[in-house]
């Protein structure tokens, strides 16, 4: 193949990969896309970058975010809920600066190889916002992973630590924390952060706070009691029961033959009847996170009791903050006259 014949192939391959590019740069959405998205691609990838640093650190008993005031702290939220929002349509923006970029890569990088081409048909791309975009397509797939309840309640732990009552009542109007926002949360910390829980419970006029809940499956359902009933029949009564079925929990201990030890129990009972025993394994757990705390119970429903089946019983077991009344009933009494109810 002669030189003239090689320069005409090298050019005419150099012609399909610009048209390629310039079919993506002449776009009028690529346009808007560089002139619009260069910040809007940086925000989003320091707010991933921020959810990934919460995550790596493991801030779930700490504080972690530091706002000096409430309309920080809800600008701060509001823009990681909007990012969630608008995660696909940002992610589409900046797919198509990397496409462009590839094929201003590819078509540069034949141009260097070719023997017959000059480099001043190299194309040239704004460097900064390709890697901005690049960072984007990494680190916002995961974002919304990362916007998990953990990552809400830190945030609303971090607004009791930091803010003043009056700055939570202005997390409260925006709705970002709800009475039943606080079921779950941290409830000890720093005298400040406790003011703010107590403040809250007295805002609210909640009864209890609890440190957290969960559907378990009682324990020894198949046992019967001491006076001898039959805690299946108990189980297949409450099956059948209409209307509100109040559980009652009876905190107590017993000698496990086994270990020789004596261990810490709560029991369950419907109607002064005796259903069953939360798991000791949960039971310990609970103890171990939370001191000495109280418990409440609601019932879910039975399962079994078909086909030769025993029954078994689902509950959600609430571990209530043990102090809770008592501050409540303190704070009343310290309350002048003129400001009680």
């Amino acid at each position: 193949m002669s030189y003239k014949e090689s320069y005409k192939k090298d050019f005419d391959r150099y012609k399909e990969l610009l048209e390629e590019h310039d079919k993506i740069t002449s776009d009028e959405h690529y346009v808007r896309v560089c002139e619009d998205m260069p910040f809007v691609f940086l925000d989003a990838k320091q707010k991933a970058e921020t959810l990934e640093l919460y995550k790596d650190l493991d801030c779930k008993d700490s504080a972690p975010f530091k706002f000096r005031r409430a309309d920080e702290a809800i600008t701060f939220f509001r823009g990681v809920c909007t990012l969630r929002q608008n995660c696909d349509e940002i992610l589409e923006n900046a797919a198509v600066i990397v496409k462009a970029s590839e094929l201003a890569n590819e078509l540069n990088h034949f141009v260097e190889e070719s023997p017959y081409l000059p480099n001043d048909l190299k194309i040239h791309d704004d460097g900064r916002l390709v890697q901005i975009a690049k960072e984007c397509l990494e680190k916002l797939p995961n974002y919304p992973q990362l916007m998990k309840k953990a990552f809400r309640n830190s945030f609303l732990e971090s607004c009791i630590e930091n803010l003043t009552p009056d700055g939570l009542k202005m997390i409260i109007q925006t709705k970002y924390l709800a009475a039943n926002d606080l079921n779950g949360l941290r409830l000890t910390g720093s005298a400040k952060y406790e003011s703010n829980i107590q403040f809250l419970q007295e805002y609210f006029g909640l009864k209890e706070l609890i440190h957290e809940s969960r559907t378990i499956r009682l324990a020894g359902t198949t046992k019967n009691n001491e006076d001898g009933s039959s805690r299946q029949a108990n189980i297949a009564e409450i099956s059948k029961a209409a209307g509100e079925k109040i559980l009652a929990t009876k905190k107590g201990i017993f000698h496990d033959p086994k270990t020789g030890k004596d261990l810490k129990s709560v029991e369950i009972s419907w109607d002064k009847k005796i259903l069953g025993y939360v798991p000791q394994a949960i039971v310990d757990e609970m103890y171990e996170k939370y001191g000495d705390p109280n418990f409440g119970a609601e019932f879910k429903q039975t399962v079994g009791g078909k086909d030769g089946l025993s029954y078994g019983c689902e509950v959600e077991l609430k571990v209530i903050a043990k102090d809770f009344e008592k501050k409540t009933d303190e704070a009343v009494m310290n309350e002048p006259e003129a400001e009680r109810d």
